[in-house]
């Protein structure tokens, strides 16, 4: 339907009859076929345009933008003039009156014919039609910032709609407050009798109007074709078309050729079949797309008000999957009534246009007329086609026994003009049918690609300060300047003269080239100073999302925070005891390596189970000294948590036998084991809590709970995003005072409950939370409601029962977690005595274990100078593409 209805013929005919009044003396006849020959010379040449340059197309495009806007505001003025009266006088004045003085009757020559009104709500549709098109080149529109994204589209979306719905009511107004309803009914060249009005007849006026409306229709033509090429390519690149490879392939000036010319060939279809010398033949041509547009929308209106039941609007991401719009806070009572309104609009029109009617009445005119039903029979049939073409493709195909599948996609980017392009390569089939079928899959670069290819190419701006490099998933654009601050050729370690923030002369690439191949591969950057360095891909490719810019990506609303788990999807992983205290050295690593991955990768669970736990010697072990978690801990991650108070490796427990119980019950709650211990985080009143923690029952019987605090977030974040964001900007003063220790401790800090790593706005560090250790918020006073908001918005999702896993622990149970982002509470003890014993890794410790264990992975891929100053996380990305990349697999 698309690749058919929707061209520039209309605009393009407009354009050429306008160009031939200008030429004339208004009173001859316009030859058709001429204007069809000029109507297909201006698309030949916007699409010749368009495929030599974007940047001089977009250029030539914003400046007839800005003459469109300057001529309806100076209609819009001339229209107050109008009203004041004022006008040229001269002897060729026309004498009727200005239009205003009959304004109260302007409707008293209405029509009572159906078909006549439908006619016109399809041409104030087709009036206010292109405001769909910019989201179709979304990929040409600056994203704004991390936090939304979308706001630069979002704002010139409404500024843009706003602007052109009041011009257009004003020039409306303008033209009636000039001009008589019956010389606006017997002039169909309206913006003539207006210029007449106000300054008198002349060839000027109708001069003036015809080289506006041309314009302004050349700037349609820009506009539409445009975005119509965008769309045709990916339509060619989904293999919707036949001969899909060769409709989506761009051309070597980084545009869309051959979309242009699927473009060009359906416009100049029409344009050539266009039925001109019939009365009612150009509105038949120009309505032709706004029927079919008509179809669609009533279609879409009521997807839109069953979306909350339909499969494919649902969400994976929230509780109960229902469809929720996000454009207003008001969102499915707003979107409903529009819906309704929208689908009752378009079903009128549609309703109206089969009432009968006599063309030749109804235009005034003996001349012969296409019949009243072309248009509304014309659509049906293209939607018609859309239909079996929709089943061959679908069904017909696939029953046949051809599958759907994709070979490789490939996002090219200019630097220069700011544009994204595609190319896919497909695979062929050898019985002949090929062409009608788009390979299609998930996995770019799979293993069922005759080969994997990490990296596709580079190429230098024409400023040498920009590189792009182009990989298997996605092209991302380098700073020069960063590029040479980063380098590790000649070690990790600045001397004074190399450090970055010494070096004050910029630096320019003179070339780049590709060295090697696949993961192995290296990017070879050649200075304006002679020196080269010779970049890893795989280095390049982890840091590439963190400081370069990425293109082929349509801005989204969607957070990158990861999502946790829930307590109906979660399975804990379990390790035996006897495989971490494992004499085989590369059969400990393995494990060792499960146990860092399952505990701090933020897609993993973040805790674990050791099972087979030998039978404690229970004197022992409450003595808090050398007891099984401390080993277990220190196998792993080397050494513990060292407190000032208590000896080397010493434990904590919390146990119904305190023989100081009573004071520790009073001045900590969370020893008193007959109190509810709420989720929380050990360690939060420290300036650095702990990363690592475990617990092991020693002896009785408990319910205790554990918590995803990524979850809980994600769940306060789609629940009301205000909650969240104060979630992590209020300050909270948590503290404590041990009276049993001698001295006694005071400890405390001040911090929010959700820290982000640096640079972020969505990727979360640590959760510092413990209700039962939190004096009281320090958030502002205007701040201070909502922030105590959040806090009981996230307390009330930790315990909902989807979110809080309950487990029993019972003697000889053994668990670790992170203790960043798991929270760990207690609902009741079940057996006395009870005893559980608990040890803690800080975060540097466990930081540098998993980094060192990461480096020793990668070493026989990269030299270690390039590891250096990697983030774990970024280590742990390149160990996961190095595995992926040797499988024959895309990580990204």
């Amino acid at each position: 339907m698309f690749v058919i209805a929707n061209g520039v013929h209309n605009n393009a005919l407009i354009f050429a009859k306008e160009v031939l009044l200008a030429g004339s003396n208004g009173d001859d006849p316009i030859n058709t076929n001429l204007q069809k020959f000029l109507a297909i010379v201006i698309v030949t040449f916007v699409c010749q345009l368009l495929a030599f340059s974007r940047f001089i197309y977009i250029k030539i495009s914003n400046l007839i933008a800005i003459f469109k806007i300057s001529v309806l505001c100076f209609i819009v003025l001339l229209g107050f003039v109008a009203i004041d009266g004022a006008r040229v006088h001269s002897s060729t004045t026309i004498n009727t009156t200005y239009g205003k003085q009959n304004l109260s009757s302007d409707f008293g020559s209405r029509t009572g014919n159906p078909y006549q009104y439908s006619l016109a709500m399809l041409n104030i549709m087709r009036a206010f039609l292109g405001y769909e098109n910019a989201n179709f080149v979304l990929n040409e529109i600056r994203t704004g910032p991390k936090s939304d994204e979308r706001r630069t589209f979002r704002r010139a979306v409404k500024i843009a709609v706003a602007t052109i719905c009041f011009l257009y009511v004003m020039v409306n107004f303008a033209f009636f407050a000039a001009c008589t309803s019956e010389e606006i009914i017997n002039q169909p060249e309206t913006l003539i009798i207006f210029l007449e009005k106000i300054f008198g007849p002349s060839n000027g006026a109708r001069l003036a109007s015809s080289i506006i409306v041309s314009i302004s229709a050349a700037g349609a033509i820009l506009a539409l074709t445009f975005a119509n090429a965008r769309v045709k390519q990916e339509i060619g690149r989904l293999g919707i078309l036949p001969f899909p490879e060769f409709w989506c392939k761009t051309s070597h000036r980084r545009t869309p050729t051959r979309a242009l010319l699927l473009h060009w060939i359906f416009t100049v279809l029409f344009i050539i079949i266009a039925p001109l010398d019939m009365s009612n033949g150009f509105a038949v041509i120009s309505t032709f797309y706004s029927y079919v547009h008509t179809y669609i929308s009533i279609m879409l209106g009521i997807a839109l008000l069953c979306a909350p039941w339909l499969p494919s609007f649902q969400y994976t991401n929230r509780e109960d999957g229902r469809f929720r719009p996000e454009s207003s806070k008001l969102g499915y009572w707003l979107l409903g009534p529009l819906a309704i309104v929208y689908i009752a609009t378009n079903f009128a029109v549609l309703a109206l246009s089969w009432f009968p009617v006599n063309e030749q009445q109804v235009l005034d005119t003996t001349e012969s007329t296409l019949p009243y039903f072309t248009g509304p029979v014309a659509a049906l049939g293209v939607l018609a086609f859309g239909v079996v073409w929709w089943f061959w493709d679908r069904h017909v195909l696939r029953w046949l026994g051809y599958v759907f599948t994709v070979g490789k996609e490939k996002d090219e980017y200019s630097t220069e003009w700011n544009i994204c392009t595609v190319h896919v390569t497909f695979q062929s089939y050898p019985d002949g049918l090929s062409y009608l079928v788009m390979p299609f899959t998930n996995e770019v670069g799979s293993s069922n690609s005759p080969s994997f290819q990490f990296l596709r190419g580079c190429f230098v701006s024409n400023g040498k300060d920009i590189l792009t490099i182009d990989f298997h998933d996605s092209s991302f654009s380098f700073h020069a300047q960063w590029l040479h601050d980063a380098q590790c050729m000649n070690g990790s370690s600045r001397d004074a003269t190399n450090a970055f923030c010494q070096q004050l002369r910029d630096v320019y690439i003179q070339k780049a080239t590709i060295e090697g191949q696949d993961t192995k591969a290296a990017v070879a950057v050649f200075w304006d100073d002679g020196t080269t360095t010779r970049y890893p891909v795989s280095w390049l490719r982890v840091l590439a999302p963190i400081v370069a810019k990425q293109h082929g990506c349509v801005a989204s609303s969607k957070s990158s925070m990861p999502s946790g788990w829930l307590v109906e999807n979660l399975q804990i992983p379990q390790f035996r005891f006897q495989d971490i205290f494992s004499e085989n050295v590369e059969h400990f690593d393995n494990v060792k390596g499960l146990i860092l991955d399952n505990l701090l990768t933020d897609s993993a669970a973040g805790i674990i189970k050791i099972s087979g736990v030998p039978v404690p010697d229970i004197n022992a072990e409450r003595s808090q000294k050398n007891n099984l978690v401390t080993e277990i801990l220190k196998r792993i991650f080397g050494s513990v948590f060292q407190h000032p108070m208590r000896g080397t490796d010493e434990t904590f427990k919390v146990t119904t036998q305190y023989k100081e119980g009573s004071a520790r019950a009073t001045e900590l709650p969370n020893y008193d084991t007959s109190q509810l211990l709420l989720p929380h985080v050990d360690h939060a009143h420290y300036e650095n809590p702990a990363r690592i923690q475990g617990f092991y029952g020693l002896e009785g019987q408990s319910e205790n709970t554990f918590v995803s605090g990524l979850a809980a977030l994600a769940t306060v974040r789609e629940e009301d995003s205000d909650l969240f964001r104060a979630l992590c900007t209020a300050p909270m003063a948590v503290g404590r005072v041990a009276q049993f220790y001698d001295p006694p401790l005071f400890q405390a800090t001040v911090d929010t409950a959700v820290t982000m790593r640096p640079g972020s706005s969505d990727n979360v560090k640590r959760i510092r939370w413990h209700p039962h250790l939190t004096g009281s918020l320090l958030a502002s006073f205007d701040t201070f409601g909502e922030a105590r908001r959040a806090h009981q918005k996230f307390q009330e999702v930790m315990r909902r029962e989807t979110h809080q896993l309950k487990v029993v622990l019972n003697p000889g149970d053994l668990y670790l977690w992170d203790n960043f982002r798991i929270l760990h509470g207690r609902e009741r003890v079940l057996e006395v005595p009870r005893t559980g014993i608990g040890q803690t890794v800080p975060e540097q410790v466990v930081a540098d274990q998993y980094r060192a264990f990461n480096i020793r992975r990668l070493r026989q891929h990269l030299d270690e100078q390039w590891l250096v100053h990697l983030a774990t996380s970024q280590l742990r990305d390149l160990v996961q593409l190095f595995e992926n990349g040797q499988n024959g697999k895309s990580s990204h």
